[in-house]
């Protein structure tokens, strides 16, 4: 079966006696098509895992395995298949250009997955695609025009999953994308990303503070601490009836009032 696979993966940063480790020899499988939820608090290390599986960041030891292709720095086809794996972030201004529409942004993606799969593309067979792209993430195709700053929080973020799908993905990493949200803009998105997986089938790394959004939306769930993984599994199992004293504070810290947190 697909997966997605980190095998004791491990990331520092700087040299010496400024060297810091964000990742201690982390293991985590995401399979296809299913949905993982990573949590902890800020600083955990959840967003820096994520950027070593899209190269933002190279791990200094481990292994971060597509397929049974190696990714960590990644050439040819590893890196070809590399950008199977796509991550749409927290703020969406870190992938769309503010000088460039909306159209021309998935342009750019569209382009980039017919280079890595050596197919040649038409401007009318690109046009459809952003049309389809857009109605994919609910969005009519007029705002292919727009540019960025003209488009709310959350059909900035709508934007960013559709240029994530351009290029085709068997793996999305979602990091914290609903938190910069107001609240009901926050269920649509989780709504959408949801129809999503169960209409392409990709895999899901959804990095969260919300516990109850990670409860909806996810198979298992992984709990990170200070860059180490303490729990993980089931996610009715963890969120429920956690094993570890952490995930158990992480859980009585969420406010609530008079109800249960997971219905």
């Amino acid at each position: 079966m697909s997966a997605l696979v980190f095998d004791k993966v491990r990331v520092s940063f700087g040299h010496g006696a400024r060297k810091f480790t964000a990742v201690h020899d982390v293991s985590l499988r995401v399979p296809a098509g299913r949905s993982v939820g990573l949590v902890g608090e800020s600083g955990s290390g959840k967003s820096t895992l994520a950027r070593a599986a899209v190269g933002l960041c190279e791990p200094r030891s481990g292994s971060i395995a597509l397929d049974g292709t190696e990714l960590v720095n990644a050439r040819g086809r590893a890196l070809a298949l590399r950008r199977r794996v796509q991550m749409v972030f927290q703020d969406p201004s870190s992938c769309l250009d503010p000088r460039m529409s909306v159209g021309a942004s998935l342009v750019e993606a569209i382009r980039a997955a017919e280079r890595r799969d050596r197919r040649p593309g038409t401007v009318a067979g690109r046009s459809a695609q952003i049309t389809g792209l857009l109605e994919s993430v609910q969005l009519p195709s007029a705002k292919a025009a727009e540019y960025p700053g003209a488009l709310s929080g959350g059909q900035r973020q709508r934007v960013a999953l559709a240029r994530a799908l351009a290029a085709e993905p068997a793996f999305i990493l979602a990091d914290e994308i609903t938190s910069a949200l107001d609240v009901s803009v926050q269920g649509s998105v989780m709504n959408l990303l949801k129809d999503l997986q169960a209409e392409r089938g990709f895999g899901l790394l959804f990095i969260s503070h919300n516990l109850a959004a990670v409860h909806y939306l996810c198979d298992d769930v992984a709990v990170l601490r200070n860059g180490r993984l303490v729990e993980a599994g089931a996610t009715a199992d963890v969120l429920h009836t956690p094993k570890e004293d952490y995930t158990r504070e992480l859980l009585a810290a969420v406010p609530r009032i008079g109800e249960p947190l997971f219905a």
